[in-house]
């Protein structure tokens, strides 16, 4: 079996970042402040509803590539993010994608994906800022991650050049050093 190489460490510190799952009454306020800024309450639980890759894969077997890893690996489904009125939260990771890549046979460059959902809990604590519509996470090892609320209010944080899948037999690089963006809902 050929792994891919995700750059897990990556991944999971991405979302240690940012994870109880609470329906939370707080709802974003998105009226215009005084300054003409679109102003939000952050406070409250936030889901991940999405994990957007730049590369589609098709990781169910179902004949269709999806760049969202959610709905193609049926994992990451409860990873969740807590922010608190004090300006601390904690994040929730439930899972990870164990993710496979095998080399059709007959061919050189084309492969057959697939996924397992490996459970793991971790709670990691960490501290926020907000300005404008951007939030600031600094995590207990002092990473510093920023988020953008849309105009849909989900929070996007994006990673660059923190995906990429190898076929560990042969060292080809199947999917090389590519973004991914996280999108998370206020619940």
């Amino acid at each position: 079996m050929k792994k891919v190489k995700t750059y897990s460490l990556v991944v999971f510190a991405a979302l240690s970042l940012f994870t109880s799952c609470s329906k939370d009454d707080d709802s974003v306020d998105s009226s215009p402040n005084n300054d003409g800024q679109v102003a939000f309450t952050i406070d409250g639980t936030w889901k991940l509803t999405s994990f957007n890759t730049t590369t589609p894969l098709d990781l169910n077997g179902d004949g269709v590539a999806e760049a969202n890893i959610i709905a193609e690996a049926n994992c990451y489904t409860n990873e969740t993010i807590v922010f608190n009125a004090d300006s601390t939260g904690v994040t929730k990771v439930t899972s990870y994608a164990n993710i496979d890549a095998v080399l059709e046979i007959g061919t050189t460059d084309s492969y057959t994906y697939s996924s397992e959902c490996i459970d793991e809990i971790e709670d990691t604590n960490f501290t926020w800022s907000k300005n404008s519509d951007t939030v600031t996470i600094v995590n207990e090892d002092l990473s510093t991650y920023s988020l953008s609320l849309n105009s849909d209010n989900e929070l996007i944080v994006t990673f660059e050049d923190a995906f990429s899948v190898e076929d560990p037999d042969s060292g080809v690089t199947v999917v090389s050093d590519e973004d991914f963006t996280m999108i998370y809902t206020k619940q």
